[in-house]
């Protein structure tokens, strides 16, 4: 089983809630997800659905640019929600 924060490390997540996965498990959600956030990880999901249902090609570049639209709509919409 491996410690995993379910906000990064890489962004603030040190010592902050952790759950254990299995290592196979673990290695494969940084894979897919990278450093994403829950919240992250839901718009990039539908992202990638949407995308999907329209037949559109996915390829790295996709994954990439759709992780970082992913980071910055939920920020948006966090600082929206405290205004």
């Amino acid at each position: 089983m491996n410690k995993h924060h379910v906000t990064p490390k890489a962004r603030g997540g040190k010592g902050k809630k952790t759950v254990y996965l299995p290592e196979d498990f673990h290695e494969a959600w940084h894979l897919l997800f990278k450093d994403l956030k829950p919240g992250e990880i839901k718009f990039f999901i539908r992202r990638i659905n949407m995308l999907v249902e329209k037949k559109k090609e996915i390829n790295q570049k996709t994954i990439n640019k759709e992780q970082k639209r992913a980071k910055k709509t939920v920020k948006t919409r966090e600082k929206e929600a405290v205004s």
